[in-house]
């Protein structure tokens, strides 16, 4: 008996550590009916956003815990969703996108799920056939320009641009030197595809020639053009607007050398020339167009006493200084100076320099200026006005008006 009693005790001893050792092992966590979500927003892809067949198309929900879980369905056929993105290609068209999350909960399916409708348009791409990259153009030169979208149905939200000037309906006209952009771009439902390359633009040395004649400024078609700079020699012919246009791929190469440019005289005009440093042309021709005034070999005077009467110009007299004790005794000179990258230079008389300024300089004079002398200046100024039929040539000021003769005229 007492050896049952002790066979019975062992045995029960066992079977309890037996039953706590159960109720103790480890088990797989298994979400709790509180854990498992009431409901499931897709956050990608979204109705609002157009999608395209060549273009890849996230997906992604708002219950992270559950992604493993998570069966993604496309028109309710299941497709894998991989790093976020659907692995599928789809077609142009309409998909219901579906995400469906199932678990088993206390020996039930739970199963929460939504669905999206999206938009899938048709992939496009673009090409810029005109201009091709590197080519090189001179300014003032026209570009084509050209495109293939693909495919074509697109084709009527294609812009193209060449330094940012617009050429989509066909060319432009190159306005600047350097490096420029061309590109050309399609822009549908907030997805742009371009293709953009990089063109050179080579500097012209272009102006304009102004034959002036009593009537006016003259025909000025055939003017022959001469510029000389680093051992070369160009030649150019004005067109019968008086353009005249020189190129050469090597004017970026001058730098340091003096540059001559010669307009020829003809029978009917005195000619002109300028002499710059390429540097100087430089700087003149990227803020403007050169512009040269031909004076004319012979004047009629249309007004005034001398009305009807032709005279010779000579020109080089002009703009020689007078000096009453030297040859030019009897020659007088009448010009403005003005600044050219710090040069001083003629200029004719434009509207707003008239009326001249004119002031008596009696401390600089070697000889005092009286009052009969003041008097007898402004009579012959006066003659002078009214022989050319300009009343608006002169007026008196003070030196202190024009404290310099490029404010005015000193006497």
């Amino acid at each position: 008996m007492a050896f049952k009693n002790k066979y019975f005790f062992i045995t029960g001893i066992f079977l309890i550590v037996g039953f706590l050792s159960c109720d103790n092992s480890p088990s797989d966590p298994e979400p709790e009916e509180s854990d498992f979500p009431q409901s499931v927003d897709i956050t990608a892809p979204s109705a609002s956003i157009t999608y395209w067949d060549d273009k890849s198309i996230a997906c992604s929900h708002n219950q992270p815990k559950y992604t493993e879980k998570a069966m993604w369905l496309v028109n309710n056929e299941e497709v894998a969703c991989i790093a976020g993105e659907l692995d599928t290609n789809l077609a142009a068209g309409e998909y219901k996108i579906t995400v469906r999350i199932a678990d088993e909960v206390d020996g039930k399916e739970k199963v929460v799920q939504q669905s999206v409708t999206i938009t899938v348009k048709e992939g496009f791409s673009v090409s810029l056939d005109r201009p091709k990259a590197n080519d090189e153009f001179f300014v003032g030169e026209e570009v084509s320009c050209a495109a293939t979208v693909t495919p074509e149905k697109y084709t009527d939200a294609l812009q193209v641009s060449v330094g940012g000037v617009d050429c989509t309906d066909g060319s432009v006209k190159i306005a600047e030197s350097g490096e420029l952009t061309a590109r050309a771009w399609v822009t549908v439902d907030n997805r742009t595809e371009s293709d953009v390359i990089t063109l050179i633009a080579k500097p012209v040395v272009a102006g304009k020639i102004y034959p002036l004649t009593d009537r006016g400024v003259a025909f000025a078609s055939g003017f022959e053009l001469t510029l000389k700079a680093g051992g070369e020699t160009h030649n150019a012919q004005t067109d019968a607007d008086g353009e005249f246009s020189i190129k050469s791929d090597r004017f970026a190469e001058l730098s340091g050398h003096e540059v001559t440019l010669t307009v020829a005289e003809s029978s009917d005009f005195y000619g002109a020339k300028a002499i710059l440093t390429a540097e100087e042309l430089k700087a003149l021709i990227e803020e403007d167009r050169l512009g040269f005034v031909l004076a004319p070999k012979q004047w009629q005077v249309r007004c005034g006493p001398m009305a009807g009467k032709s005279t010779s110009i000579k020109l080089p007299e002009a703009f020689k200084r007078y000096n009453p004790n030297g040859t030019y005794a009897s020659y007088s000179s009448f010009y403005m100076l003005f600044k050219v990258v710090g040069k001083l230079m003629y200029r004719m008389l434009l509207p707003k320099d008239r009326p001249l300024q004119v002031a008596f300089n009696r401390k600089e004079s070697e000889v005092a200026i009286t009052a009969a002398d003041s008097t007898s200046f402004w009579q012959e100024t006066g003659q002078v006005e009214e022989k050319i039929c300009r009343g608006d040539l002169f007026t008196p000021a003070t030196i202190d008006e024009v404290p310099t003769i490029r404010d005015g005229v000193w006497v």
